[in-house]
């Protein structure tokens, strides 16, 4: 990781030895100078506290932060329990082992935490009560993911990516890399060189022990004068990579109540390591006031600062340092070089920051783009515990878009059309084109700007096909057009013919519509039209006399069905006299299976039967206990019987018009819908009983 495990130092054991402590593994004596003991059995034996006895906060997971100090767990009593002192220990193994000592760890790890409870009355001491765990885990924020670009404008391009937990900001870094017949850059690339001279104000240190502060300012209190020496860590800016040769200056002001002589000993240092390095330069601050420090550097990636008593006489005050500032300085001049692999003078191949946000999409404004350009970003998130590592890069070649895979059309009314198709990644907006018939060259623009992709067409022309392309534009080209799509609009609803459900079940829907006056003589035919999940692609699922209006489906659970009724001259069902409204159903859940049948009980005694003897059951509403289908109202038929009946049609002849009758095809009878030509009644079964 860019800013792996920023350990707060060896010093931290030192600190923690340094303080007044209580050494958890002792046993606390009770009142009396005794070990504590057991439960009691009556008012004048002491209890012995336990677990449960107490409430406990702050444990689980921490995530470290070095401008803010590990918070303790803390244990109170119960109201009623023990009112001794508790005090909190910690043991496990972070950064070096942890002894059980009731310091505040300060290492990344996973503690063990107890407590002891000292003695009170009516109370035993216990020790080694459990309160939990503590993690003390990296802060550093993760590496973001999911990182995209887009043209924003003729000038700009968008970079967006997938919010990283903790992260208070995000660096957004990329590389112009030429035309896209260039290679990709190493992967993260340098960083683009900054000036001869970069100085970086109020640097924040990663870490702290004995001396109390945040980011660059640092307290240490006499009390604290064995917790000597500390040290606290910096990890240098990437842009200080991008010098061959340089040297740092270290800005300090000291202040304290007395002039009191302190030292700090800079010291290079391989990354995460607290000891070792080429360069310990020690430096006397005696006087309060600020002061500057100037060496070269062998090192381009952290330095520790070690503040140290300047003897071993006793502090006489308290003291504060403030690293002001910090200054890298190219002595050579050569300020153009990226540092990477002998390249230099070629900027075009090194990271440049290109902003910092605190949302998770940028836009990277003031860019002179041109076709076959091609950019590269990459995101690093930030918080106060340092820096994630840099994400996978993506790449954006600057061109026009390509057309849109595919266009959806549906018809949403008479005179309404929606339309939909599938968005292009590159595209700012959209052109879209229509026409009644299949030409794109002959369409005509839909007017609007469209940067979503989706649109409607308004004031179309009822029951009429048409056909739709899509173009996809940006600040530097437009698209060919898409595929085409097409749908057809409906006929104008003139007939309020009340279209609504009797019933609707999981496999079933029952509708009916008022009947229409029309002129008989001219052999009406009503037809019933169904479309599924859209309403488009309407099917024909039942016709017949005029005179009928109630039709039985079969469905599909969990499905939508969209319906609407025609009525049409005979032989002329394309160009309906009259058209309905258009109603949408949806269906629901089948039922869930019966439960099993139990077993049958063992015969009972012969009794004598109920008073109006028979089952219980109910007759059948439907069939009025016949048990017989009689449903008259089904695709213009007589009554049922027997599961046919005359043909409504020809009058049960089988012929219409001297000819054969093309309803029942000469058979004089058809079969019924409503029973499948079973003849029984379809709600009893037969039975005549529900």
């Amino acid at each position: 990781m860019k800013n792996i495990f920023k350990l707060i130092g060896i010093f931290a054991l030192t600190a923690i030895i340094g303080l007044s402590m209580v050494t958890c593994n002792d046993e606390i004596p009770d009142d009396n100078g005794g070990k504590g003991g057991g439960n009691g059995s009556n008012n004048n034996t002491p209890q012995t506290p336990i677990d449960s006895h107490f409430n406990i906060s702050g444990t689980g997971t921490v995530y470290f932060d070095p401008s803010v100090r590990i918070p303790p767990v803390t244990v109170t009593a119960q109201s009623g329990k023990t009112t001794g002192a508790v005090t909190v220990c910690y043991e496990g193994t972070g950064g070096t082992s942890y002894p059980k000592v009731d310091a505040v760890p300060v290492f990344f790890g996973t503690y063990k935490v107890t407590f002891d409870v000292a003695a009170a009355t009516g109370w035993n001491a216990a020790t080694g009560l459990s309160a939990g765990t503590l993690t003390i885990a990296d802060g550093t924020p993760a590496t973001p993911t999911g990182l995209s670009v887009a043209i924003a404008s003729a000038n700009s391009l968008k970079a967006s990516w997938t919010s990283v937990p903790r992260a208070t900001s995000y660096k957004v870094y990329y590389i112009t890399n030429g035309t896209n017949t260039n290679p990709a850059p190493v992967d993260p690339p340098p960083v683009d060189p900054t000036p001869a001279d970069y100085t970086v104000t109020n640097p924040v240190f990663s870490g702290y022990g004995g001396l109390w502060g945040t980011g660059n300012s640092f307290n240490m209190v006499k009390e604290a004068e064995n917790t000597y020496p500390c040290k606290i860590s910096y990890s240098f800016p990437s842009q200080a990579s991008a010098f061959p040769n340089f040297t740092v200056s270290y800005t300090v002001t000291k202040t304290a109540n007395t002039d009191k002589r302190i030292k700090l000993k800079f010291t290079d240092h391989a990354k995460d390591e607290w000891e070792g390095g080429t360069l310990a330069e020690y430096i006397d601050l005696e006087s309060n006031g600020t002061y500057t420090f100037t060496h070269a550097r062998t090192s381009k990636n952290n330095f520790a600062i070690e503040i140290n008593k300047y003897d071993d006489n006793e502090m006489t005050a308290d003291f504060t340092i403030v690293i002001n500032s910090i200054k890298f300085h190219d002595p050579s001049g050569n300020s153009g070089n990226s540092g990477s692999s002998g390249s230099s003078g070629n900027s075009g191949n090194a990271l440049k920051l290109a902003g910092t946000v605190n949302t998770n999409s940028f836009t990277h404004t003031g860019l002179t783009l041109n076709i076959d350009d091609i950019y590269f970003y990459y995101v690093i998130a930030v918080n106060s515990s340092g820096e994630s590592d840099y994400s996978d890069f993506k790449s954006f070649v600057i061109d026009k878009p390509i057309a849109p895979a595919s266009v959806q059309a549906t018809a949403a009314s008479d005179s309404k059309i929606d339309l939909k198709w599938s968005s292009v990644s590159n595209a700012t907006e959209y052109e879209v084109y229509y026409s009644t018939t299949n030409n794109s060259g002959s369409s005509s623009k839909l007017s609007g700007t469209f940067t979503s992709a989706s649109a409607s067409l308004t004031g179309a022309t009822a029951k009429t096909t048409y056909y739709f392309w899509v173009k996809a534009k940006n600040p530097f080209g437009t698209s060919d057009f898409s595929p085409v799509g097409s749908t057809k609009t409906f006929m104008v609803s003139n007939w309020q013919a009340g279209l609504k459900t009797g019933f609707v079940s999981s496999n079933e829907i029952g509708l009916s519509w008022a009947k229409q006056s029309v002129d008989f003589a001219l052999n009406y035919t009503y037809y019933l039209y169904c479309a599924t999940d859209t309403p488009d692609n309407f099917k024909v699922i039942s016709y017949g006399s005029p005179a009928l209006s109630f039709y039985t489906h079969s469905v599909s659970p969990n499905s939508t069905y969209y319906y609407y009724v025609t009525l049409a001259v005979k032989g002329n069902m394309d160009n309906p006299s009259y058209m309905s409204e258009t109603i949408k159903v949806q269906t629901g859940s089948p039922p869930p299976p019966p439960p099993p049948t139990p077993p049958a009980p063992p015969p009972a005694a012969a009794s004598e039967p109920p008073s109006g003897g028979g089952s219980g059951q109910k007759e059948c509403n439907s069939c009025h206990g016949s048990g017989k289908c009689n449903w008259s109202y089904s695709f213009g038929l007589s009554s049922c019987s027997g599961g046919y009946a005359d043909c409504t049609t020809c009058g049960g002849t089988g012929k219409k018009d001297s000819k054969t009758c093309t309803t029942c095809n000469g058979a004089k009878k058809v079969k019924c819908t409503l029973c499948g030509g079973s003849g029984k009644c379809k709600y009893c079964g037969g039975s005549g009983k529900k």
